[in-house]
């Protein structure tokens, strides 16, 4: 690199800087449905997102303003110390590697808030590109996979999302950002459009039943968030989103049904006991949640809310509803713009489909990890406001 493509101001440095998180931001989502080796993709989300957000607090501190301003990062540094606190009595002593995750969470939250907050159409620009590379993946997946629909053969995604349940979860996100936000352009609707029929086609074929619920109760928000809902226009829409939504239930059945509850009463069972050994302090961040159920191993607690109230007990779980019962508020206070309900859509979907799977929100980034933090980080360019709007 020569002298002449370095900037050459302060300025030029700070929107370098800029340039390079928003990048960073891309990789993170994009290493979703992209297979990286687990350590190639962290350290090029470190080098791209992390880097230079360190960067830009050491040069710039006061810019960490824009994102203390927000009341729920308070609530997100304290569940993150009291997440650091638990390791003292967790049987997960890597203190190192936890710290890491925690510091790439608000980092992530830092550069999120400098590079899209108050920009709403970075942050459509950006759902576009992101909603191109999951169509990419989904249909690369539809070429090798190859489902047999009448075998109940479930399809899944490449890298981190080689679990039906997470490609379903990620896929499910997409279709829900694609179809919230506003296109000038005709090609623009054409395009996302057909990119949300693919990404809900790959939904159907995970068979993930938690996934689909939840993502036909944020399509129904969706709907009933639009102003003119009750125009003639419009209001087609929502017997056909339920009748479809009945036909595919009805056509894939014996699919669904074929693993009954998938041990899910179970699972809730021995979560509860297990809260109950330590309600108030929990078992500590990182202690493995792990039991048999029958003779099936159960790696997690399948919920993320049991999780968090199992490692962190009560504090954890309370701080983490602090942050996230006034999202889901200010997400209906919104609930007529389009970011407003993208987040409400998200949030509900997250809350369903968290009661079912989902289970790890501090962690290393991933699918559930996403699925939680990124209504939060939407949430940043939505304006106060002191009384909800009539419908």
């Amino acid at each position: 690199m020569d002298a002449t493509s370095l900037p050459k101001s302060p300025r030029g440095m700070d929107r370098a800087l800029h340039l390079a998180m928003g990048f960073g931001v891309f990789v993170l989502f994009a290493g979703m449905f992209v297979p990286f080796p687990s350590h190639g993709f962290a350290y090029l989300y470190g080098f791209t997102l992390c880097l230079p957000a360190l960067i830009l607090i050491v040069w710039k501190p006061g810019s960490v303003q824009t994102l203390w301003r927000h009341r729920s990062t308070k609530w997100v540094v304290l569940l993150l110390l009291w997440s650091l606190l638990s390791l003292a009595w967790s049987t997960d002593r890597s203190v190192a590697d936890w710290l890491g995750r925690y510091v790439t969470i608000c980092l992530f939250l830092y550069a999120w808030s400098r590079v899209f907050e108050g920009r709403e159409h970075r942050v459509y620009g950006f759902v576009l590109v992101i909603g191109a590379v999951a169509t990419v993946a989904a249909l690369a997946a539809f070429a090798v996979h190859e489902p047999q629909v009448l075998d109940g053969d479930r399809i899944q995604g490449f890298g981190r999302l080689s679990n039906t349940n997470d490609a379903a979860a990620a896929a499910s996100v997409l279709a829900i950002c694609l179809s919230v936000i506003p296109c000038k352009e005709t090609w623009q609707h054409v395009a996302r459009w057909i990119m949300v029929a693919v990404l809900i086609a790959f939904v159907c074929l995970t068979f993930s039943r938690g996934a689909w619920g939840s993502l036909f109760a944020a399509f129904v928000v969706v709907l009933f968030c639009r102003r003119n809902l009750l125009n003639k226009k419009v209001l087609w829409l929502l017997p056909v989103v339920i009748l479809v939504a009945v036909l595919v239930m009805f056509l894939f059945l014996p699919q669904l049904t074929a693993r009954d509850w998938s041990h899910r009463p179970a699972i809730m069972l021995h979560n509860f006991h297990t809260f109950l050994l330590s309600p108030w302090i929990g078992i500590g961040q990182g202690t493995p949640v792990h039991f048999y159920v029958d003779s099936t191993f159960i790696w997690q607690a399948q919920n993320m809310f049991a999780q968090l109230a199992i490692q962190l007990g009560l504090p954890g779980l309370i701080l983490f509803l602090l942050i996230w019962l006034p999202l889901g508020w200010r997400g209906w206070l919104h609930r007529h713009e389009p970011l407003g309900c993208l987040v409400l859509a998200l949030w509900v979907f997250t809350t369903l489909q968290g009661q079912v799977e989902l289970p790890y929100l501090i962690e290393s980034p991933s699918i559930s990890w996403l699925c939680a933090w990124l209504p939060l980080v939407i949430s940043y360019s939505l304006q106060p406001k002191r009384a909800v709007e009539s419908p």
